[in-house]
């Protein structure tokens, strides 16, 4: 998988790039190695050879039907042209179910599994336990996943009491890091410093980005800075924090951990300022009035219908989240937390690992030019971000909401700065209340068969 020495020449420009932001050749010359935050990260060190996989599939399992559910058409993205490459080389079929991600998805899950008709594959956001419920350990499908290539934090998140149920390959085309979306005529126009050349020379950072943010909202009462998703906290996220831990058996919460109070003071004290807000409504206008938009990385695909009037005009631009001024604490902050399983009495699970191969193998994808990526300043960011080690996922909000014990974690927002600790002790009973529901859930997962 990924191996940056087979790639195409478009590919190898971007290796080229990555020099150019820090990487450095060791003392064998090996030109694949990316310093970050103090680690050398070798790119194609979690290559996987999804062809040789595939021509390693048994005949029995070729030319059968994979059932695929997920809350989108792969079949209207960059992912068909793979898929069908796949289908012609084995023969299988890959249906495609698709169901809108949430609760729907959720109790159509439920009831495939309750009435038989179980897909073999599904794709996960995040490590719920609506989910995981309805899977059987990923051993089930018989392959060996223990090659480097498939990602060990992923699984490791994604593991119950030594049991795992979800996937994924270290580098494949669905990171979904956090990414702030800005207008480049925007910048120049309030002389602002371009985010892209800051983070290129390692001074984009926190303090940066709301100094521009505090002075691009006194223009106008209407304005804000940055626009950032409902569910996720960039701020603790790149600092790698989350008041909800796991040790592979259970969660436990900390409400009072001072490093997290003092990023979410942080992100309260700028929303009050007008510097943070959760409206994108003004940001992709001919009048902009928001400075950045977060959005997940499927937004840097050509496909993409994010930010389109701002894209057609050839205005878009992307950076990284900001670092909190020191390169080797920074974590790239993940929108999903991206896994795939196998459902209970799935009727093709050994397919599965095949599928999964080729599917989520980022060489089998089309990256010259724009066929995958919207502009080289993207895919330029992208494979920088993709060799960062740290990855963080805002995990509490997530299983907290999905749970349905606290309606809504990331409420704390609309709380006044001075008011935070004593609106978390106030709830704090129902936070932990919900976590026993969620550890309580996981007792029950299903276990491998002996």
């Amino acid at each position: 998988m990924f191996n940056l020495l087979k790639k195409s020449f478009a590919l190898l420009l971007v290796v080229a790039m990555l020099f150019t932001l820090g990487a450095c050749k060791d003392k064998n010359g090996d030109k694949n190695k990316v310093n970050e935050g103090g680690q050398t990260v070798q790119l194609d060190e979690y290559d996987l050879d999804s062809e040789a996989i595939i021509n390693s599939m048994p005949a029995e399992l070729k030319g059968t039907k994979i059932k695929f559910l997920n809350w989108y058409d792969p079949m209207q993205r960059e992912e068909k042209a793979v898929i069908e490459a796949f289908e012609q080389k084995t023969g299988c079929d890959v249906e495609i179910i698709v169901k809108t991600y949430g609760p729907e998805f959720n109790a159509a899950l439920a009831s495939f599994v309750a009435t038989g008709d179980s897909p073999d594959v599904i794709r996960m956001l995040s490590p719920e336990v609506a989910n995981l419920k309805s899977l059987q350990p990923i051993s089930a499908t018989g392959f060996d996943f223990s090659d480097k290539a498939w990602d060990k934090n992923t699984e490791t998140r994604y593991t119950v009491d030594g049991v795992t149920y979800g996937v994924n390959l270290r580098y494949s085309p669905f990171f979904l890091p956090a990414v702030l979306f800005y207008n480049k005529e925007t910048i120049e126009e309030y002389e602002f410093e371009d985010p892209y050349e800051l983070w290129k020379q390692d001074k984009w950072t926190w303090d940066k980005l709301v100094e521009m943010c505090e002075e691009f909202v006194k223009v106008d009462p209407d304005y804000h800075g940055l626009a950032m998703l409902p569910y996720g906290d960039l701020p603790a996220m790149t600092a790698g924090l989350d008041w909800m831990k796991y040790d592979g058996k259970q969660y436990t919460v900390d409400l009072a951990d001072a490093k997290i109070l003092e990023k979410w003071q942080f992100s309260l004290e700028n929303k009050k300022a007008r510097v943070f807000t959760e409206s994108q409504d003004g940001f992709d206008t001919a009048n902009q009035k928001t400075l950045f938009a977060v959005m997940d990385a499927t937004a840097v695909q050509t496909s993409s219908q994010y930010y389109s009037k701002t894209r057609r005009r050839g205005q878009l631009m992307g950076v990284p989240a900001p670092t909190w001024g020191s390169k080797a604490d920074y974590s790239v902050p993940l929108i999903e937390d991206l896994a795939f399983g196998v459902p209970i009495d799935a009727p093709n699970p050994k397919a599965v690992p095949y599928f999964l191969a080729y599917y989520l193998d980022f060489s089998n994808y089309d990256t010259e030019g724009t066929n995958f990526f919207f502009s080289e300043q993207i895919k330029e960011m992208y494979m920088d971000l993709l060799a960062v080690e740290k990855r963080s996922f805002n995990t509490s909000q997530h299983l907290m909401n999905a749970q349905g014990g606290y309606s809504n974690v990331g409420i704390y927002r609309n709380v006044d700065p001075a008011q935070l600790t004593i609106w978390l002790q106030e709830r704090e009973y129902i936070i932990n209340d919900t976590v026993a529901q969620i550890n309580d859930a996981l007792t029950k997962l299903e276990k491998p068969k002996k």
